[in-house]
């Protein structure tokens, strides 16, 4: 009796310890809300223009770094991508933080007309928030107007389907061991 116990605890041990060793990251940021808050009404190929959004952690707590235990933090560093699905061509744009908590700005350069589909990346949190597709104009040689719209995006990020997984796996070790467990007393 004591032997089947033992087997049972650490084939329980392995099947927890990995899950919690995958969630643990995900627990940590969790999910994020991106809400953007400056950008041009006319973007034109070739010309800088500026990007501004939000990072909410958990949509609700504005964000420039994940800080746990006090004492340990790390920078939340949101990347910008843009992808021109006739081209295929794909350029990436590093966001830097504002002085207000949780806003961050980006300037951003296109370098063709067209549409392009582009997506906003919280790292380290989980996930990444696609938005509507812009309209890249043809360039022009006269600056853009600054007007501005705003948008919002949600994203729900891995820790729903991790904490999930998890669950779906500790109940196979549970079945597991209730199958071999009946299976042991019937044999006796």
């Amino acid at each position: 009796m004591m032997k089947r116990n033992t087997v049972n605890i650490k084939i329980l041990l392995l099947l927890v310890i990995p899950i919690l060793i995958w969630v643990t990251p995900v627990y940590a940021g969790g999910w994020a809300t991106i809400g953007v808050t400056k950008m041009p009404d006319e973007i034109h190929a070739g010309q800088p223009f500026a990007l501004e959004f939000m990072v909410w952690q958990h949509g609700n707590k504005a964000v420039h770094e994940l800080v746990w235990n006090g004492d340990r933090s790390l920078p939340v560093t949101p990347l910008v991508k843009f992808i021109s699905p006739d081209s295929k061509e794909a350029v990436t744009f590093s966001a830097e933080p504002a002085k207000i908590k949780g806003l961050f700005t980006a300037e951003i350069t296109l370098p063709a007309d067209g549409v392009w589909e582009w997506s906003i990346s919280p790292e380290p949190l989980a996930g990444v928030t696609g938005l509507e597709p812009l309209t890249v104009l043809p360039p022009v040689g006269v600056g853009i107007e600054n007007s501005f719209q705003a948008a919002s995006a949600y994203i729900v990020g891995q820790g729903f389907l991790a904490w999930a997984a998890g669950g779906v796996i500790i109940l196979l070790g549970f079945l597991i061991l209730f199958t071999r467990s009946t299976l042991h007393e019937q044999a006796n």
